[in-house]
């Protein structure tokens, strides 16, 4: 998420994880296992977590606060790459693809 690296290059990293989902998460994570009881679960459920957390920068202003700003572009591939993984027969993809959603809370 760092903004030093070419917005097309971020952009194309989380389209990849669709990748990621159908062919290691998918092909391995079962239905019906919580996602503390084994590493890779884990990894799936909450790798939305760790990627939608950092896709922010921080601004500051001159009064010293600051606010976090998010960039439209990636929050659509971030958004995009969620549909596909959502139609994915996989039900731990899916559970993982519904916790990530970008905007809440």
């Amino acid at each position: 998420m760092d903004p030093g690296v070419d917005l097309a290059l971020r952009v194309r990293c989380i389209r990849s994880i669709e990748n990621l989902f159908r062919e290691l998460f998918a092909a391995r994570c079962v239905d019906n296992v919580l996602i503390d009881t084994r590493p890779l679960h884990h990894s799936c459920g909450m790798l939305w977590d760790w990627v939608v957390r950092e896709a922010v920068s921080v601004d500051m202003n001159p009064d010293g606060n600051y606010r976090t700003v998010r960039d439209p572009e990636i929050d659509r591939a971030i958004l995009d790459t969620l549909v596909r993984i959502l139609a994915m027969p996989n039900v731990a993809s899916q559970r993982s693809a519904l916790h990530g959603r970008p905007f809440g809370s």
